[in-house]
């Protein structure tokens, strides 16, 4: 078994959503792509980006669909659309793929690339899947009480009882 030794740091930073805030944006700080590009603002979800970049120079951005055929099996070819940043405020808006109203893309620079994500909004039923709580609790006081019927109905109808092997 192998180690690997390397240096690591300490986030000091909190979470990058704000508390209740239902559209995502990030109201701590800036979230930085490389060194001359920043996120001051994002808003993904049901469907639809917005995101707010300061550029330091002009250079090109690609901003790509996460979520493009997610629910497909087998390769997908992610979409993704060029920009031309300016110096300074850039604003760009796109429609993106989405699940359940989340989405998610990434953002990518000469210098790096971020993802940006609304986050999975899952349901608080952990039963979802099998009907919710009273779907899979009805399932099983079902099987129960037919297991009990029918060991109640072969017992009544044995003339002799039940007999030993």
């Amino acid at each position: 078994m192998g180690m690997g030794v390397g240096p690591v740091s300490a986030q000091d930073g909190e979470n990058q959503s704000a508390p209740g805030n239902e559209s995502n944006q990030t109201a701590l700080e800036q979230i930085a792509i490389d060194d001359q590009t920043r996120v001051v603002e994002f808003d993904v979800g049901n469907g639809d980006a917005q995101i707010v970049i300061e550029s330091e120079e002009p250079q090109p951005m690609i901003v790509s669909d996460a979520l493009a055929g997610i629910e497909q099996a087998g390769a997908t070819k992610v979409p993704e659309k060029e920009y031309q940043l300016s110096e300074g405020r850039n604003e760009i808006s796109l429609s993106v793929a989405s699940i359940n109203g989340d989405s998610a893309v990434s953002v990518s620079t000469r210098g790096g690339t971020v993802r940006l994500s609304s986050g999975m909004s899952g349901s608080d039923d952990p039963f979802e899947s099998f009907g919710g709580a009273s779907g899979l609790f009805t399932g099983v006081l079902m099987t129960v009480g037919l297991a009990a019927l029918a060991a109640f109905y072969v017992v009544k109808t044995e003339s002799k009882g039940v007999e030993k092997a």
